[in-house]
């Protein structure tokens, strides 16, 4: 059982036996390329992938370009991931019919990318089609159609106007709580009615894929947090929260990022204690865990924990917190990066307000 390393070495095996471009040779490059895939080896994944091509025919050659694609997506590797499963795509509409359930699968991969990349619309136009070919061939509890429906909710949750809350975001808090309330609101509540559906399905399917119903509850919550219903987001990330405890360590990235959107609908209530406090839980997790990649989510929540700080006039604080999220935010975000913008900003007023400040003294004690 998942013994990649005993599967690997019998492929090698047959492969030394094998006469040159025997119709094997194929399959077992393939097998051997997905072995290291799932031991997240993604040079020689995509090592062996690429032997393989040499040596597929037309349908191989079509499963090999999405293999890629996948290698190359675990490798953040965006562009080159959205070219081979276009290349896997362009095969599969030619050998074959429009509705079969492999386009399906390569239309669901390129559409991960486009979401990826900010390309909604194209997204949703393309889970439509994967969303109308599943429920031809797969009963409605199975799995993948949740899965479908799931990507459905995170497509229309972002296809918001970010930049009305981006620019309100440097305003006063009222403004941020305004702008949240104006986002496309007939996005969100079709997000809503997908993320339900996908919960219902995945409850009825045999797999008991208790994992991402926790999943989306937790998106659940940040469309209800985007729409302003509090109360609903905090009871979406609650139950959340009791999946993920029940399923994996206490110190798992997906705690401390249920934690930090339960922060961001209490502090958007205006309730400080309780938003520090699973601000501070999410802090710890996200340093402690054993993601190597936290960089970009310590930025967001020391940014959060700045805000605090503001709000409560620790001013002290805030630029400490400020400072540390826009550190944080050179070393994992582009130098244009709406929230690494952000967190300058968020220096540069502490700073301005610490100079007023000691202006202020300096004139009293004179």
């Amino acid at each position: 059982m998942h013994d990649y390393d005993r599967a690997s070495r019998y492929c090698k095996l047959i492969l030394d036996d094998l006469p040159a471009n025997h119709d094997l040779t194929c399959r077992c490059y393939s097998i051997i390329g997905e072995c290291y895939l799932r031991k997240e080896n993604y040079d020689l994944a995509q090592e062996n992938y690429e032997v393989a091509l040499k040596h597929c025919d037309l349908a191989s050659t079509a499963v090999t370009y999405n293999n890629l694609g996948l290698v190359y997506k675990r490798k953040k590797s965006w562009t080159l991931s959205y070219q081979y499963y276009e290349k896997s795509l362009e095969i599969y509409s030619i050998t074959h019919k429009p509705d079969d359930p492999l386009i399906a699968t390569t239309l669901n991969n390129l559409s991960y990318l486009l979401l990826h990349t900010e390309m909604y619309d194209k997204a949703l136009l393309n889970l439509s089609k994967v969303l109308d070919i599943r429920l031809k061939h797969l009963p409605l509890a199975h799995p993948l159609v949740g899965a479908t429906y799931f990507l459905l909710g995170d497509a229309y949750l972002w296809n918001g106007d970010y930049k009305t809350a981006m620019y309100n975001y440097d305003k006063p808090q009222p403004s941020i709580l305004i702008s949240l309330t104006q986002l496309a609101k007939d996005n969100y509540e079709i997000a809503i009615k997908c993320y339900n559906k996908s919960i219902e399905l995945k409850l009825l399917s045999d797999t008991g894929d208790l994992k991402n119903v926790s999943s989306c509850y937790n998106n659940m919550g940040v469309t209800y947090s985007r729409l302003g219903v509090y109360e609903m987001a905090l009871s979406c990330f609650d139950k959340a929260d009791e999946i993920y405890k029940k399923m994996i360590p206490i110190k798992h990235l997906n705690i401390a990022a249920c934690r930090l959107n339960m922060g961001r609908a209490y502090a958007i209530k205006f309730d400080n204690d309780s938003a520090r406090h699973n601000y501070y839980q999410a802090l710890y997790t996200f340093e402690t865990c054993s993601e190597t990649d936290t960089n970009r989510l310590l930025a967001i929540t020391y940014f959060y924990v700045a805000e605090l700080d503001e709000l409560e006039n620790d001013y002290a604080n805030a630029l400490k917190n400020y400072y540390l999220a826009k550190e944080l935010g050179f070393k994992s975000l582009p130098s244009t990066h709406s929230s690494l913008l952000r967190y300058i900003s968020g220096v540069e007023r502490m700073i301005q307000r610490s100079l007023k400040e000691t202006n202020q003294l300096e004139k009293s004690t004179t």
